[in-house]
């Protein structure tokens, strides 16, 4: 479904709220204008705005070998020049939409990234379909359990209480077999498609692989962050707006959507307790940064408790402006912290068993493509080399097509191949860019 407006506010009271696609009523007019205005309220000076467009526009311009030579090895934040501008400028433009939105820290994340990233979003945001697009439904109900079921029906076998520990290449440098918990053998296939994240892959790899592959080995320095959910369970539903909502200066970076609203074919109070009416789903990007209202611990220090009440806390700070109360406690009916954190305790740490990569500078060279360098051996993960280029479930699905395209080939099929889609930049910048390509075009070692 499509998240019809985005919104952006800050705890000194700056509100922005936006269309997520291109203007198609005056609702739609009269959003986009108040946006405008409303930017003067972050404290950014039109010289600051204008770098900061400049340095898209660069980016939007630059040919496809130039953003990896020139790019790829700055940070997002030398790039934009960050270090001498305003704090404002460093706080919302610099850091603030690349820590929400992906969990990615300014003064690591790839420039080439971070500026492609930023194109595409500004392209769907004038197109029709939008920029900004959730389930119907919970993830479970509306996407998992019905793709596992059609996969079952097409006689896949789900083995939930098995891992796999250890690749065996044979000596003809095609894998073997994979050890995995609860297999007395080895368990052999004419093809393997790992389709696992970077740091369950990254401990597969053994010096015998990189041998035959050596950029498998570079799986195993890829960085990952945290950016892990909690969502509250409300009474009375609050619709904060319809779409996400990034609270931009809040200190664990967090980014909220209210679900009710898109879940039509699931209400709360019928699929769950009767009293609740109202789910806030929020993400929390930052878990290194000192808490402001309950703790002064971070987000990783924290007990599950008491994350729940400082991330509720900074959503108060910011929507609860002057007279206004949007989130009130005696509206709280519970919260469910994502089961992929093992909170601190007193004697131990926090754990996360499901980080999330992040496009570091100069880490495309470290990134495998699908098909690897050993024959029947297949990748399928937002790390791989792809288009998408994000860890997102599209870089995902881009990854499966290319793994599955590689089978095809591999086995000499005759059946068609998936389809794989490149980012297209905004279409004024097509001629100056197919200019610079046709004079210096992408290298196939540069390709994904």
């Amino acid at each position: 479904m499509q998240c019809p407006r985005i919104r952006l506010i800050t705890s000194g009271g700056a509100d922005i709220t936006a269309p997520t696609h291109a203007t198609t009523s005056a609702v739609d007019f009269v959003d986009m204008l108040r946006m405008v205005f409303a930017v003067p309220a972050l404290g950014l000076g039109p010289a600051e705005v204008a770098l900061f467009a400049n340095k898209l526009l660069d980016i939007a311009i630059m040919p496809d070998a130039d953003r990896f030579t020139v790019l790829e090895p700055q940070d997002w934040w030398t790039y934009v020049d960050a270090a001498n501008q305003s704090a404002n400028y460093q706080r919302y433009l610099a850091a603030g939409l690349t820590h929400s939105l992906v969990a990615a820290d300014a003064h690591l994340m790839s420039a080439r990234t971070g500026g492609v990233i930023a194109l595409q979003i500004l392209k769907a945001n004038g197109s029709t379909l939008g920029m900004d697009r959730i389930l119907n439904g919970p993830t479970e109900v509306a996407w998992t359990y019905p793709w596992m079921t059609h996969l079952t029906n097409q006689g896949v076998k789900f083995h939930f209480s098995s891992e796999a520990t250890a690749v065996t290449l044979g000596p003809n440098s095609l894998v073997a077999g994979v050890t995995v918990t609860g297999q007395a053998a080895p368990v052999q296939v004419d093809y393997y498609v790992f389709a696992i994240p970077a740091e369950r892959m990254g401990p597969l790899v053994s010096a015998q692989m990189t041998a035959v592959d050596p950029i498998l080995g570079g799986i195993q320095a890829l960085t990952t962050s945290w950016m892990n959910g909690i969502q509250y369970y409300l009474y009375t539903d609050v619709p904060i707006n319809a779409g996400h909502t990034v609270y931009l200066d809040s200190p664990w970076a967090l980014t909220s959507v209210s679900q009710q609203q898109f879940w039509q074919k699931y209400k709360l109070d019928v699929i769950g307790p009767g009293s609740v009416h109202g789910c806030l789903s929020v993400d929390i990007s930052d878990w290194n940064a000192a808490g402001v209202h309950t703790t002064t611990k971070a987000a990783r220090d924290c007990t599950a408790d008491e994350i729940a009440r400082e991330v509720w806390g900074q959503l108060k700070h910011h929507l609860n402006q002057g007279t206004t109360v949007v989130l009130d406690d005696s509206n709280l009916a519970g919260y469910n912290l994502d089961n992929s954190l093992t909170p601190a305790t007193s004697t131990a740490p926090a754990a996360n068993s499901q980080p999330l990569l992040v496009n570091v500078k100069s880490s495309w060279a470290l990134r495998p493509r699908a098909v690897t360098g050993i024959g029947n051996m297949f990748l399928a993960a937002d790390y791989v080399r792809t288009w998408t280029d994000l860890a997102t479930m599209e870089g995902a699905d881009e990854a499966a097509r290319r793994a599955v395209n590689g089978i095809l080939a591999a086995s000499g099929s005759t059946q068609a191949p998936c389809d794989l889609w490149p980012l297209t930049d905004p279409d004024w910048t097509a001629p100056i860019r197919d200019a610079g390509n046709a004079v210096m075009p992408l290298s196939d070692d540069l390709k994904p």
